[in-house]
């Protein structure tokens, strides 16, 4: 929907062909036939059933409509009475001529420039409103597969609406507008279920999670809005936070730092959501199967051991051989196995990458508006060497979910391996700016940027974060830094480190820094400088003793 909306404001709505559509939105190739293959008619008709349900009931009093009729990809906004008689859109039935009261809008560069922006605002505010319940992530329409009381699903999150005072300032509408964002923008990670904004929804059987909020006037035009996450099973609130500050219009550019802000620090694998359920996560059993092995594969990436990605992997494998139709099992069972190719786990006569991308364009097809689908097609292109379409599928899954730090940290360490280091440190510093507590593996791609950079004051400062030592990368960034810094004690240890907890990755150095697809000069500074490093240690031995 956004694609098509957004194409049509441009005035590009006769380009909103099937064709275009299936290589813009899902991802198709070249050679896709819109006559033998019915993908973008199929979406189309679920597009336009969602939107007739959603203005039959809870947009039943939106003042706008969005309108994509039979026939056409090319949508209509259509101004309407304000009221829930408005009479719903008949999916199957040819479209009638607007009313007077229902007039599409038709963006022109006659409108005046008022009307344009007040159809802007208003048509920002109608998608947000449509997003939790048409762009709602894919992994929901999947049966999941029950494998024990805890992890055999998603958690499960209600938004309540707003409390909103008299005094407050804000308008209801807007209070409503924020709340459906934020169910929106949490919507959007495919590893936590989003109940719809509704009075009732807090009290639905199944809830784990409340998320409450309401607003407040922090003195004179100024308002704050604070939320509380409750554990709905004990009603004990295990987080809050309060945005000060805010002027009392609740602007788009307010509302989405506060969307991006909420969805990262309660949806992420690592956010607070699942930390609470960390507590009760049982180990993988031989017959382990299903959404927990997702979560185990998420959580492999920040203490990452032989054994925890064999277990993981092969946990994995069991979930798409149980349900084929797992859209993010396949994925994560992908991205998976290009980090065993990585780090020598996998050797070429295993095939990982090319199971890899078989998995990859499982997921996608799938679930095309999946964001960790498209996440790990940009994995398996980018060791494909197809670098162009890699990068391509990367935006494309920032695009579903624009609020991922793990899609930003993966592209952002794919530039600096490629030599794109202002592109990287950009993404990257976005990711350092949404969360307290980056992923391990990221540290070396920021000593990596700042390293090409000359900076070594920086590149010290990375390394010498803790979590340098839980990879290899680290060590290696480590290894070369105590040799700037001339210190042959600290060459001597980090590399018996990586002998010790790494040794496949130590064995061969060069075949591993050319598996990540690190652009050939920055893999000769490297391979030079650990060179260096190793005479300097063994030069200053004797001297020890």
């Amino acid at each position: 929907m956004r694609y098509i909306v957004t194409e049509t404001l441009a005035d590009r709505g006769s380009r909103l062909k099937g064709y275009n559509v299936a290589l813009s939105v899902f991802s198709r190739g070249e050679k896709f036939d819109p006559q033998t293959n019915s993908v973008v008619r199929v979406e189309a008709t679920r597009l336009r059933k969602q939107l007739a349900a959603y203005y039959a009931g809870p947009g039943a009093d939106d003042p706008l409509e969005i309108r994509v009729n039979r026939g056409s990809y090319v949508p209509e906004f259509i101004e309407r009475a304000g009221s829930a008689s408005s009479t719903a859109v008949d999916t199957d039935a040819p479209a009638l001529e607007p009313s007077a009261v229902e007039q599409p809008i038709a963006p022109s560069a006659r409108t005046p420039w008022l009307l344009a922006a007040a159809t802007l605002v208003a048509l920002f505010v109608a998608i947000a409103a449509l997003a939790y319940r048409v762009g709602q992530a894919s992994y929901v329409e999947e049966t999941p597969i029950a494998i024990g009381p805890i992890w055999s699903q998603p958690p499960s999150l209600a938004v309540a609406q707003l409390e909103l005072p008299p005094e407050s300032g804000i308008s209801q509408f807007q209070a409503n507008a924020l709340a459906r964002e934020v169910a929106a923008g949490l919507g959007r990670f495919e590893i936590i279920r989003v109940r719809e904004v509704d009075p009732d929804a807090t009290a639905a059987p199944g809830t784990e999670y409340v998320l409450a909020g309401g607003v407040g006037r922090a003195g004179g035009e100024r308002h704050n809005v604070s939320f509380r996450l409750i554990r709905a099973a004990d009603n004990q609130i295990i987080w809050s936070k309060t945005y000060d500050h805010l002027p009392s219009d609740l602007t788009a550019d307010h509302r989405l730092k506060i969307v991006a802000d909420l969805a990262n620090t309660l949806a992420r694998t690592h956010g607070v959501i699942f930390v609470d359920r960390y507590r009760q996560t049982p180990d993988l059993g031989p017959n382990s199967k299903g959404f927990e092995c997702v979560v185990y594969g998420s959580r492999y990436f920040n203490a990452p051991t032989r054994q925890s990605f064999d277990d993981a992997t092969a946990c994995l494998e069991r979930t798409v051989k149980a349900d084929p139709k797992s859209s993010i099992g396949h994925a994560m069972l992908a991205i998976m196995l290009i980090d065993g190719y990585v780090k020598g786990y996998r050797t070429e006569a295993d095939e990982p990458v090319t199971h890899a991308a078989v998995a990859a364009n499982e997921a996608v097809d799938l679930a095309p508006q999946s964001a960790r689908a498209h996440l790990a097609l940009f994995l398996t292109r980018f060791h494909e060497r197809r670098f162009a379409d890699a990068y391509e599928s990367a935006r494309r899954a920032l695009s579903l979910n624009p609020f991922s730090t793990e899609i930003k940290a993966r592209l952002g360490s794919a530039y600096a391996l490629r030599g794109e280091h202002v592109l990287s440190q950009n993404l990257l510093n976005e990711v350092l700016a949404s969360t307290e507590n980056a992923a391990n593996w990221l540290q070396f791609y920021l000593f990596l940027n700042a390293y090409m950079a000359n900076d070594d004051e920086l590149a010290t400062r990375y390394v010498m974060r803790t979590q340098t030592t839980r990879t290899p990368l680290g060590l290696i960034a480590r290894i070369i830094m105590a040799n700037h810094n001339k210190n042959a004690h600290l060459v001597a240890k980090w590399k018996s480190h990586l002998t010790q907890h790494f040794p496949r990755f130590a064995s061969d150095i060069p075949g591993a820094l050319a598996r990540l697809e690190m652009a050939k000069p920055i893999r000769e500074r490297i391979l030079a400088d650990l060179m260096a490093a190793d005479a300097f240690a063994q030069a200053a031995q004797p001297n020890a003793q």
